[in-house]
């Protein structure tokens, strides 16, 4: 879908004087390859980063996906000012620049090529946004940047949230993907990973949070003509990415539907290679793939997530030895279970503490022990029992973990005040909240590993 309405932005800024010094200037003078970098900065992104670049102790790094989006988001200004629309989707592993390129150095870039133009920027919550939008406006307010556009920030509207260009209509706003948008256009909206964790990933509510929040709230604010850039390195085969992939290609059903152009990146090429290799080497791609695990790994590195399949923890992995490694810190970790729903079953759950120890390899990997597991089902003041004589029987030097979320914070005060100078009670509360597929999704990659050692 292209809208063909014409918008009043302002053309790209004329480079004819700058080119015609440049030529008439000697061709091995430094004058001259300045002149001629400040017509590449003020025309293309890539070249805008390079003179802008601010951060020092990290210089900008180049890669083949690099330069592919950079020409693409040119392409966008370009056809923008002509009053045509573009929608991009770019799925990119984490820590490869995608962030730097579209919602730091792109806005800035946009607002000196088109003054006019109106820019929302959204991500999972409005903190990381502002983040962002900060680096954004700093950039625009440089005088490496002054060299190359005349804009200037508008000093009664600079905050991180909204800031604005002086005398012009154009403005960056900051928000997260379910903030409140109406009133507020966009020429251009970047969405910058729209999920903030696993934990959102897995939970159904929240992916259908985040997709109204586009589609009832940020989309509905574009301008006639616009971009739409969505950027995310991804969690969930059913994202926002996924679900509007799903949709372009039930086209005979929603004929209207925006067909978005995807560039998809991944850690992994086809051919074995590795994505940007000018920036991470052999070994970190590795031992990220190691880390992750298959799962994680296939949606975090590859941008292609599937759907979780059973027998998550691979047991047959699991390694077995006569006795444990010397100086480890031993933690016995319990997994309450008292409630009222679970006493009321015909079969309760479990309250389950293992006694385990962890290792990190020099490599980054990480290695379990578990030298003694003890279960029961029992209501509280039993289950309470057991935990303080196991407590007793470990000793101090073995730390207990004692679960504190919802209904268990009470079990965790009484505990610690039990066992006050006889073990060290530690809180813990669990990511995923009681969600046990979350819970067990940050052993999966150790498991799947062989880093599991049982006695």
């Amino acid at each position: 879908m292209m809208a063909t309405v014409p918008v009043p932005l302002a053309p790209p800024p004329p480079d004819q004087v700058l080119e015609s010094a440049a030529r008439q200037s000697p061709g091995a003078g430094a004058s001259a390859r300045r002149l001629r970098a400040i017509v590449n900065a003020r025309r293309d992104l890539l070249s805008f980063m390079r003179w802008c670049w601010r951060n020092p102790a990290s210089p900008l790094m180049v890669g083949k996906h690099t330069r592919d989006i950079a020409r693409r988001l040119d392409r966008a200004l370009t056809d923008l000012a002509a009053g045509k629309s573009t929608y991009l989707i770019v799925t990119l592993p984490y820590r490869h620049g995608k962030s730097d390129m579209v919602s730091r150095y792109f806005p800035p870039l946009a607002l000196g090529r088109l003054p006019e133009v109106e820019i929302i920027l959204a991500t999972y919550g409005a903190a990381l946004s502002e983040e962002l939008s900060r680096d954004a406006r700093s950039i625009f307010d440089t005088d490496e940047y002054r060299e190359l556009f005349v804009q200037k920030l508008d000093p009664q509207t600079q905050a991180v949230a909204h800031w604005a260009v002086a005398g012009r209509r154009g403005k960056v706003r900051a928000v997260g993907i379910d903030g409140a948008v109406m009133g507020r256009g966009a020429d251009i909206l970047i969405v910058d990973d729209y999920c903030k964790s696993r934990q959102d990933a897995e939970s159904e509510v929240v992916r259908n949070s985040t997709w109204e929040g586009f589609t009832n709230g940020l989309i509905s604010r574009l301008a006639p003509a616009h971009i739409v850039v969505i950027l995310a390195t991804r969690w969930h085969q059913d994202d926002v990415i996924g679900r509007i992939v799903e949709r372009m290609s039930n086209r005979a059903d929603n004929p209207d539907f925006p067909q978005y152009e995807v560039m998809h990146y991944k850690a992994r090429q086809d051919d074995g290679s590795w994505l940007f290799p000018e920036r991470f080497s052999d070994e970190w791609y590795r031992q990220q793939f190691a880390t992750l695990g298959s799962y994680a790994a296939a949606a975090l590195l590859q941008g292609e997530p599937t759907i979780r399949g059973g027998n998550m923890l691979k047991v047959d992995q699991i390694q077995f030895a006569d006795s444990m490694p010397g100086g480890m810190l031993w933690v016995r970790f319990w997994d309450l279970a008292s409630t009222e729903k679970e006493r009321a079953k015909d079969d309760p759950d479990y309250t389950v503490g293992a006694r385990c120890a962890v290792t990190v390899t020099p490599d980054g990997l990480v290695r379990l022990f578990v030298d003694d597991v003890v279960w029961v089902q029992a209501e509280a003041p039993a289950r309470n029992r057991l935990i303080v004589e196991t407590a007793l029987a470990d000793g101090p030097g073995v730390w207990q973990g004692i679960e504190s979320v919802a209904g268990y914070k009470d079990a965790f005060t009484e505990l610690q005040e039990i066992l006050k100078g006889r073990s060290h009670v530690h809180k813990w509360v669990p990511h995923g909240g009681k969600d046990s597929v979350v819970r067990a999704g940050a052993m999966e990659p150790c498991f799947e590993a062989g880093n599991v050692t049982f006695l």
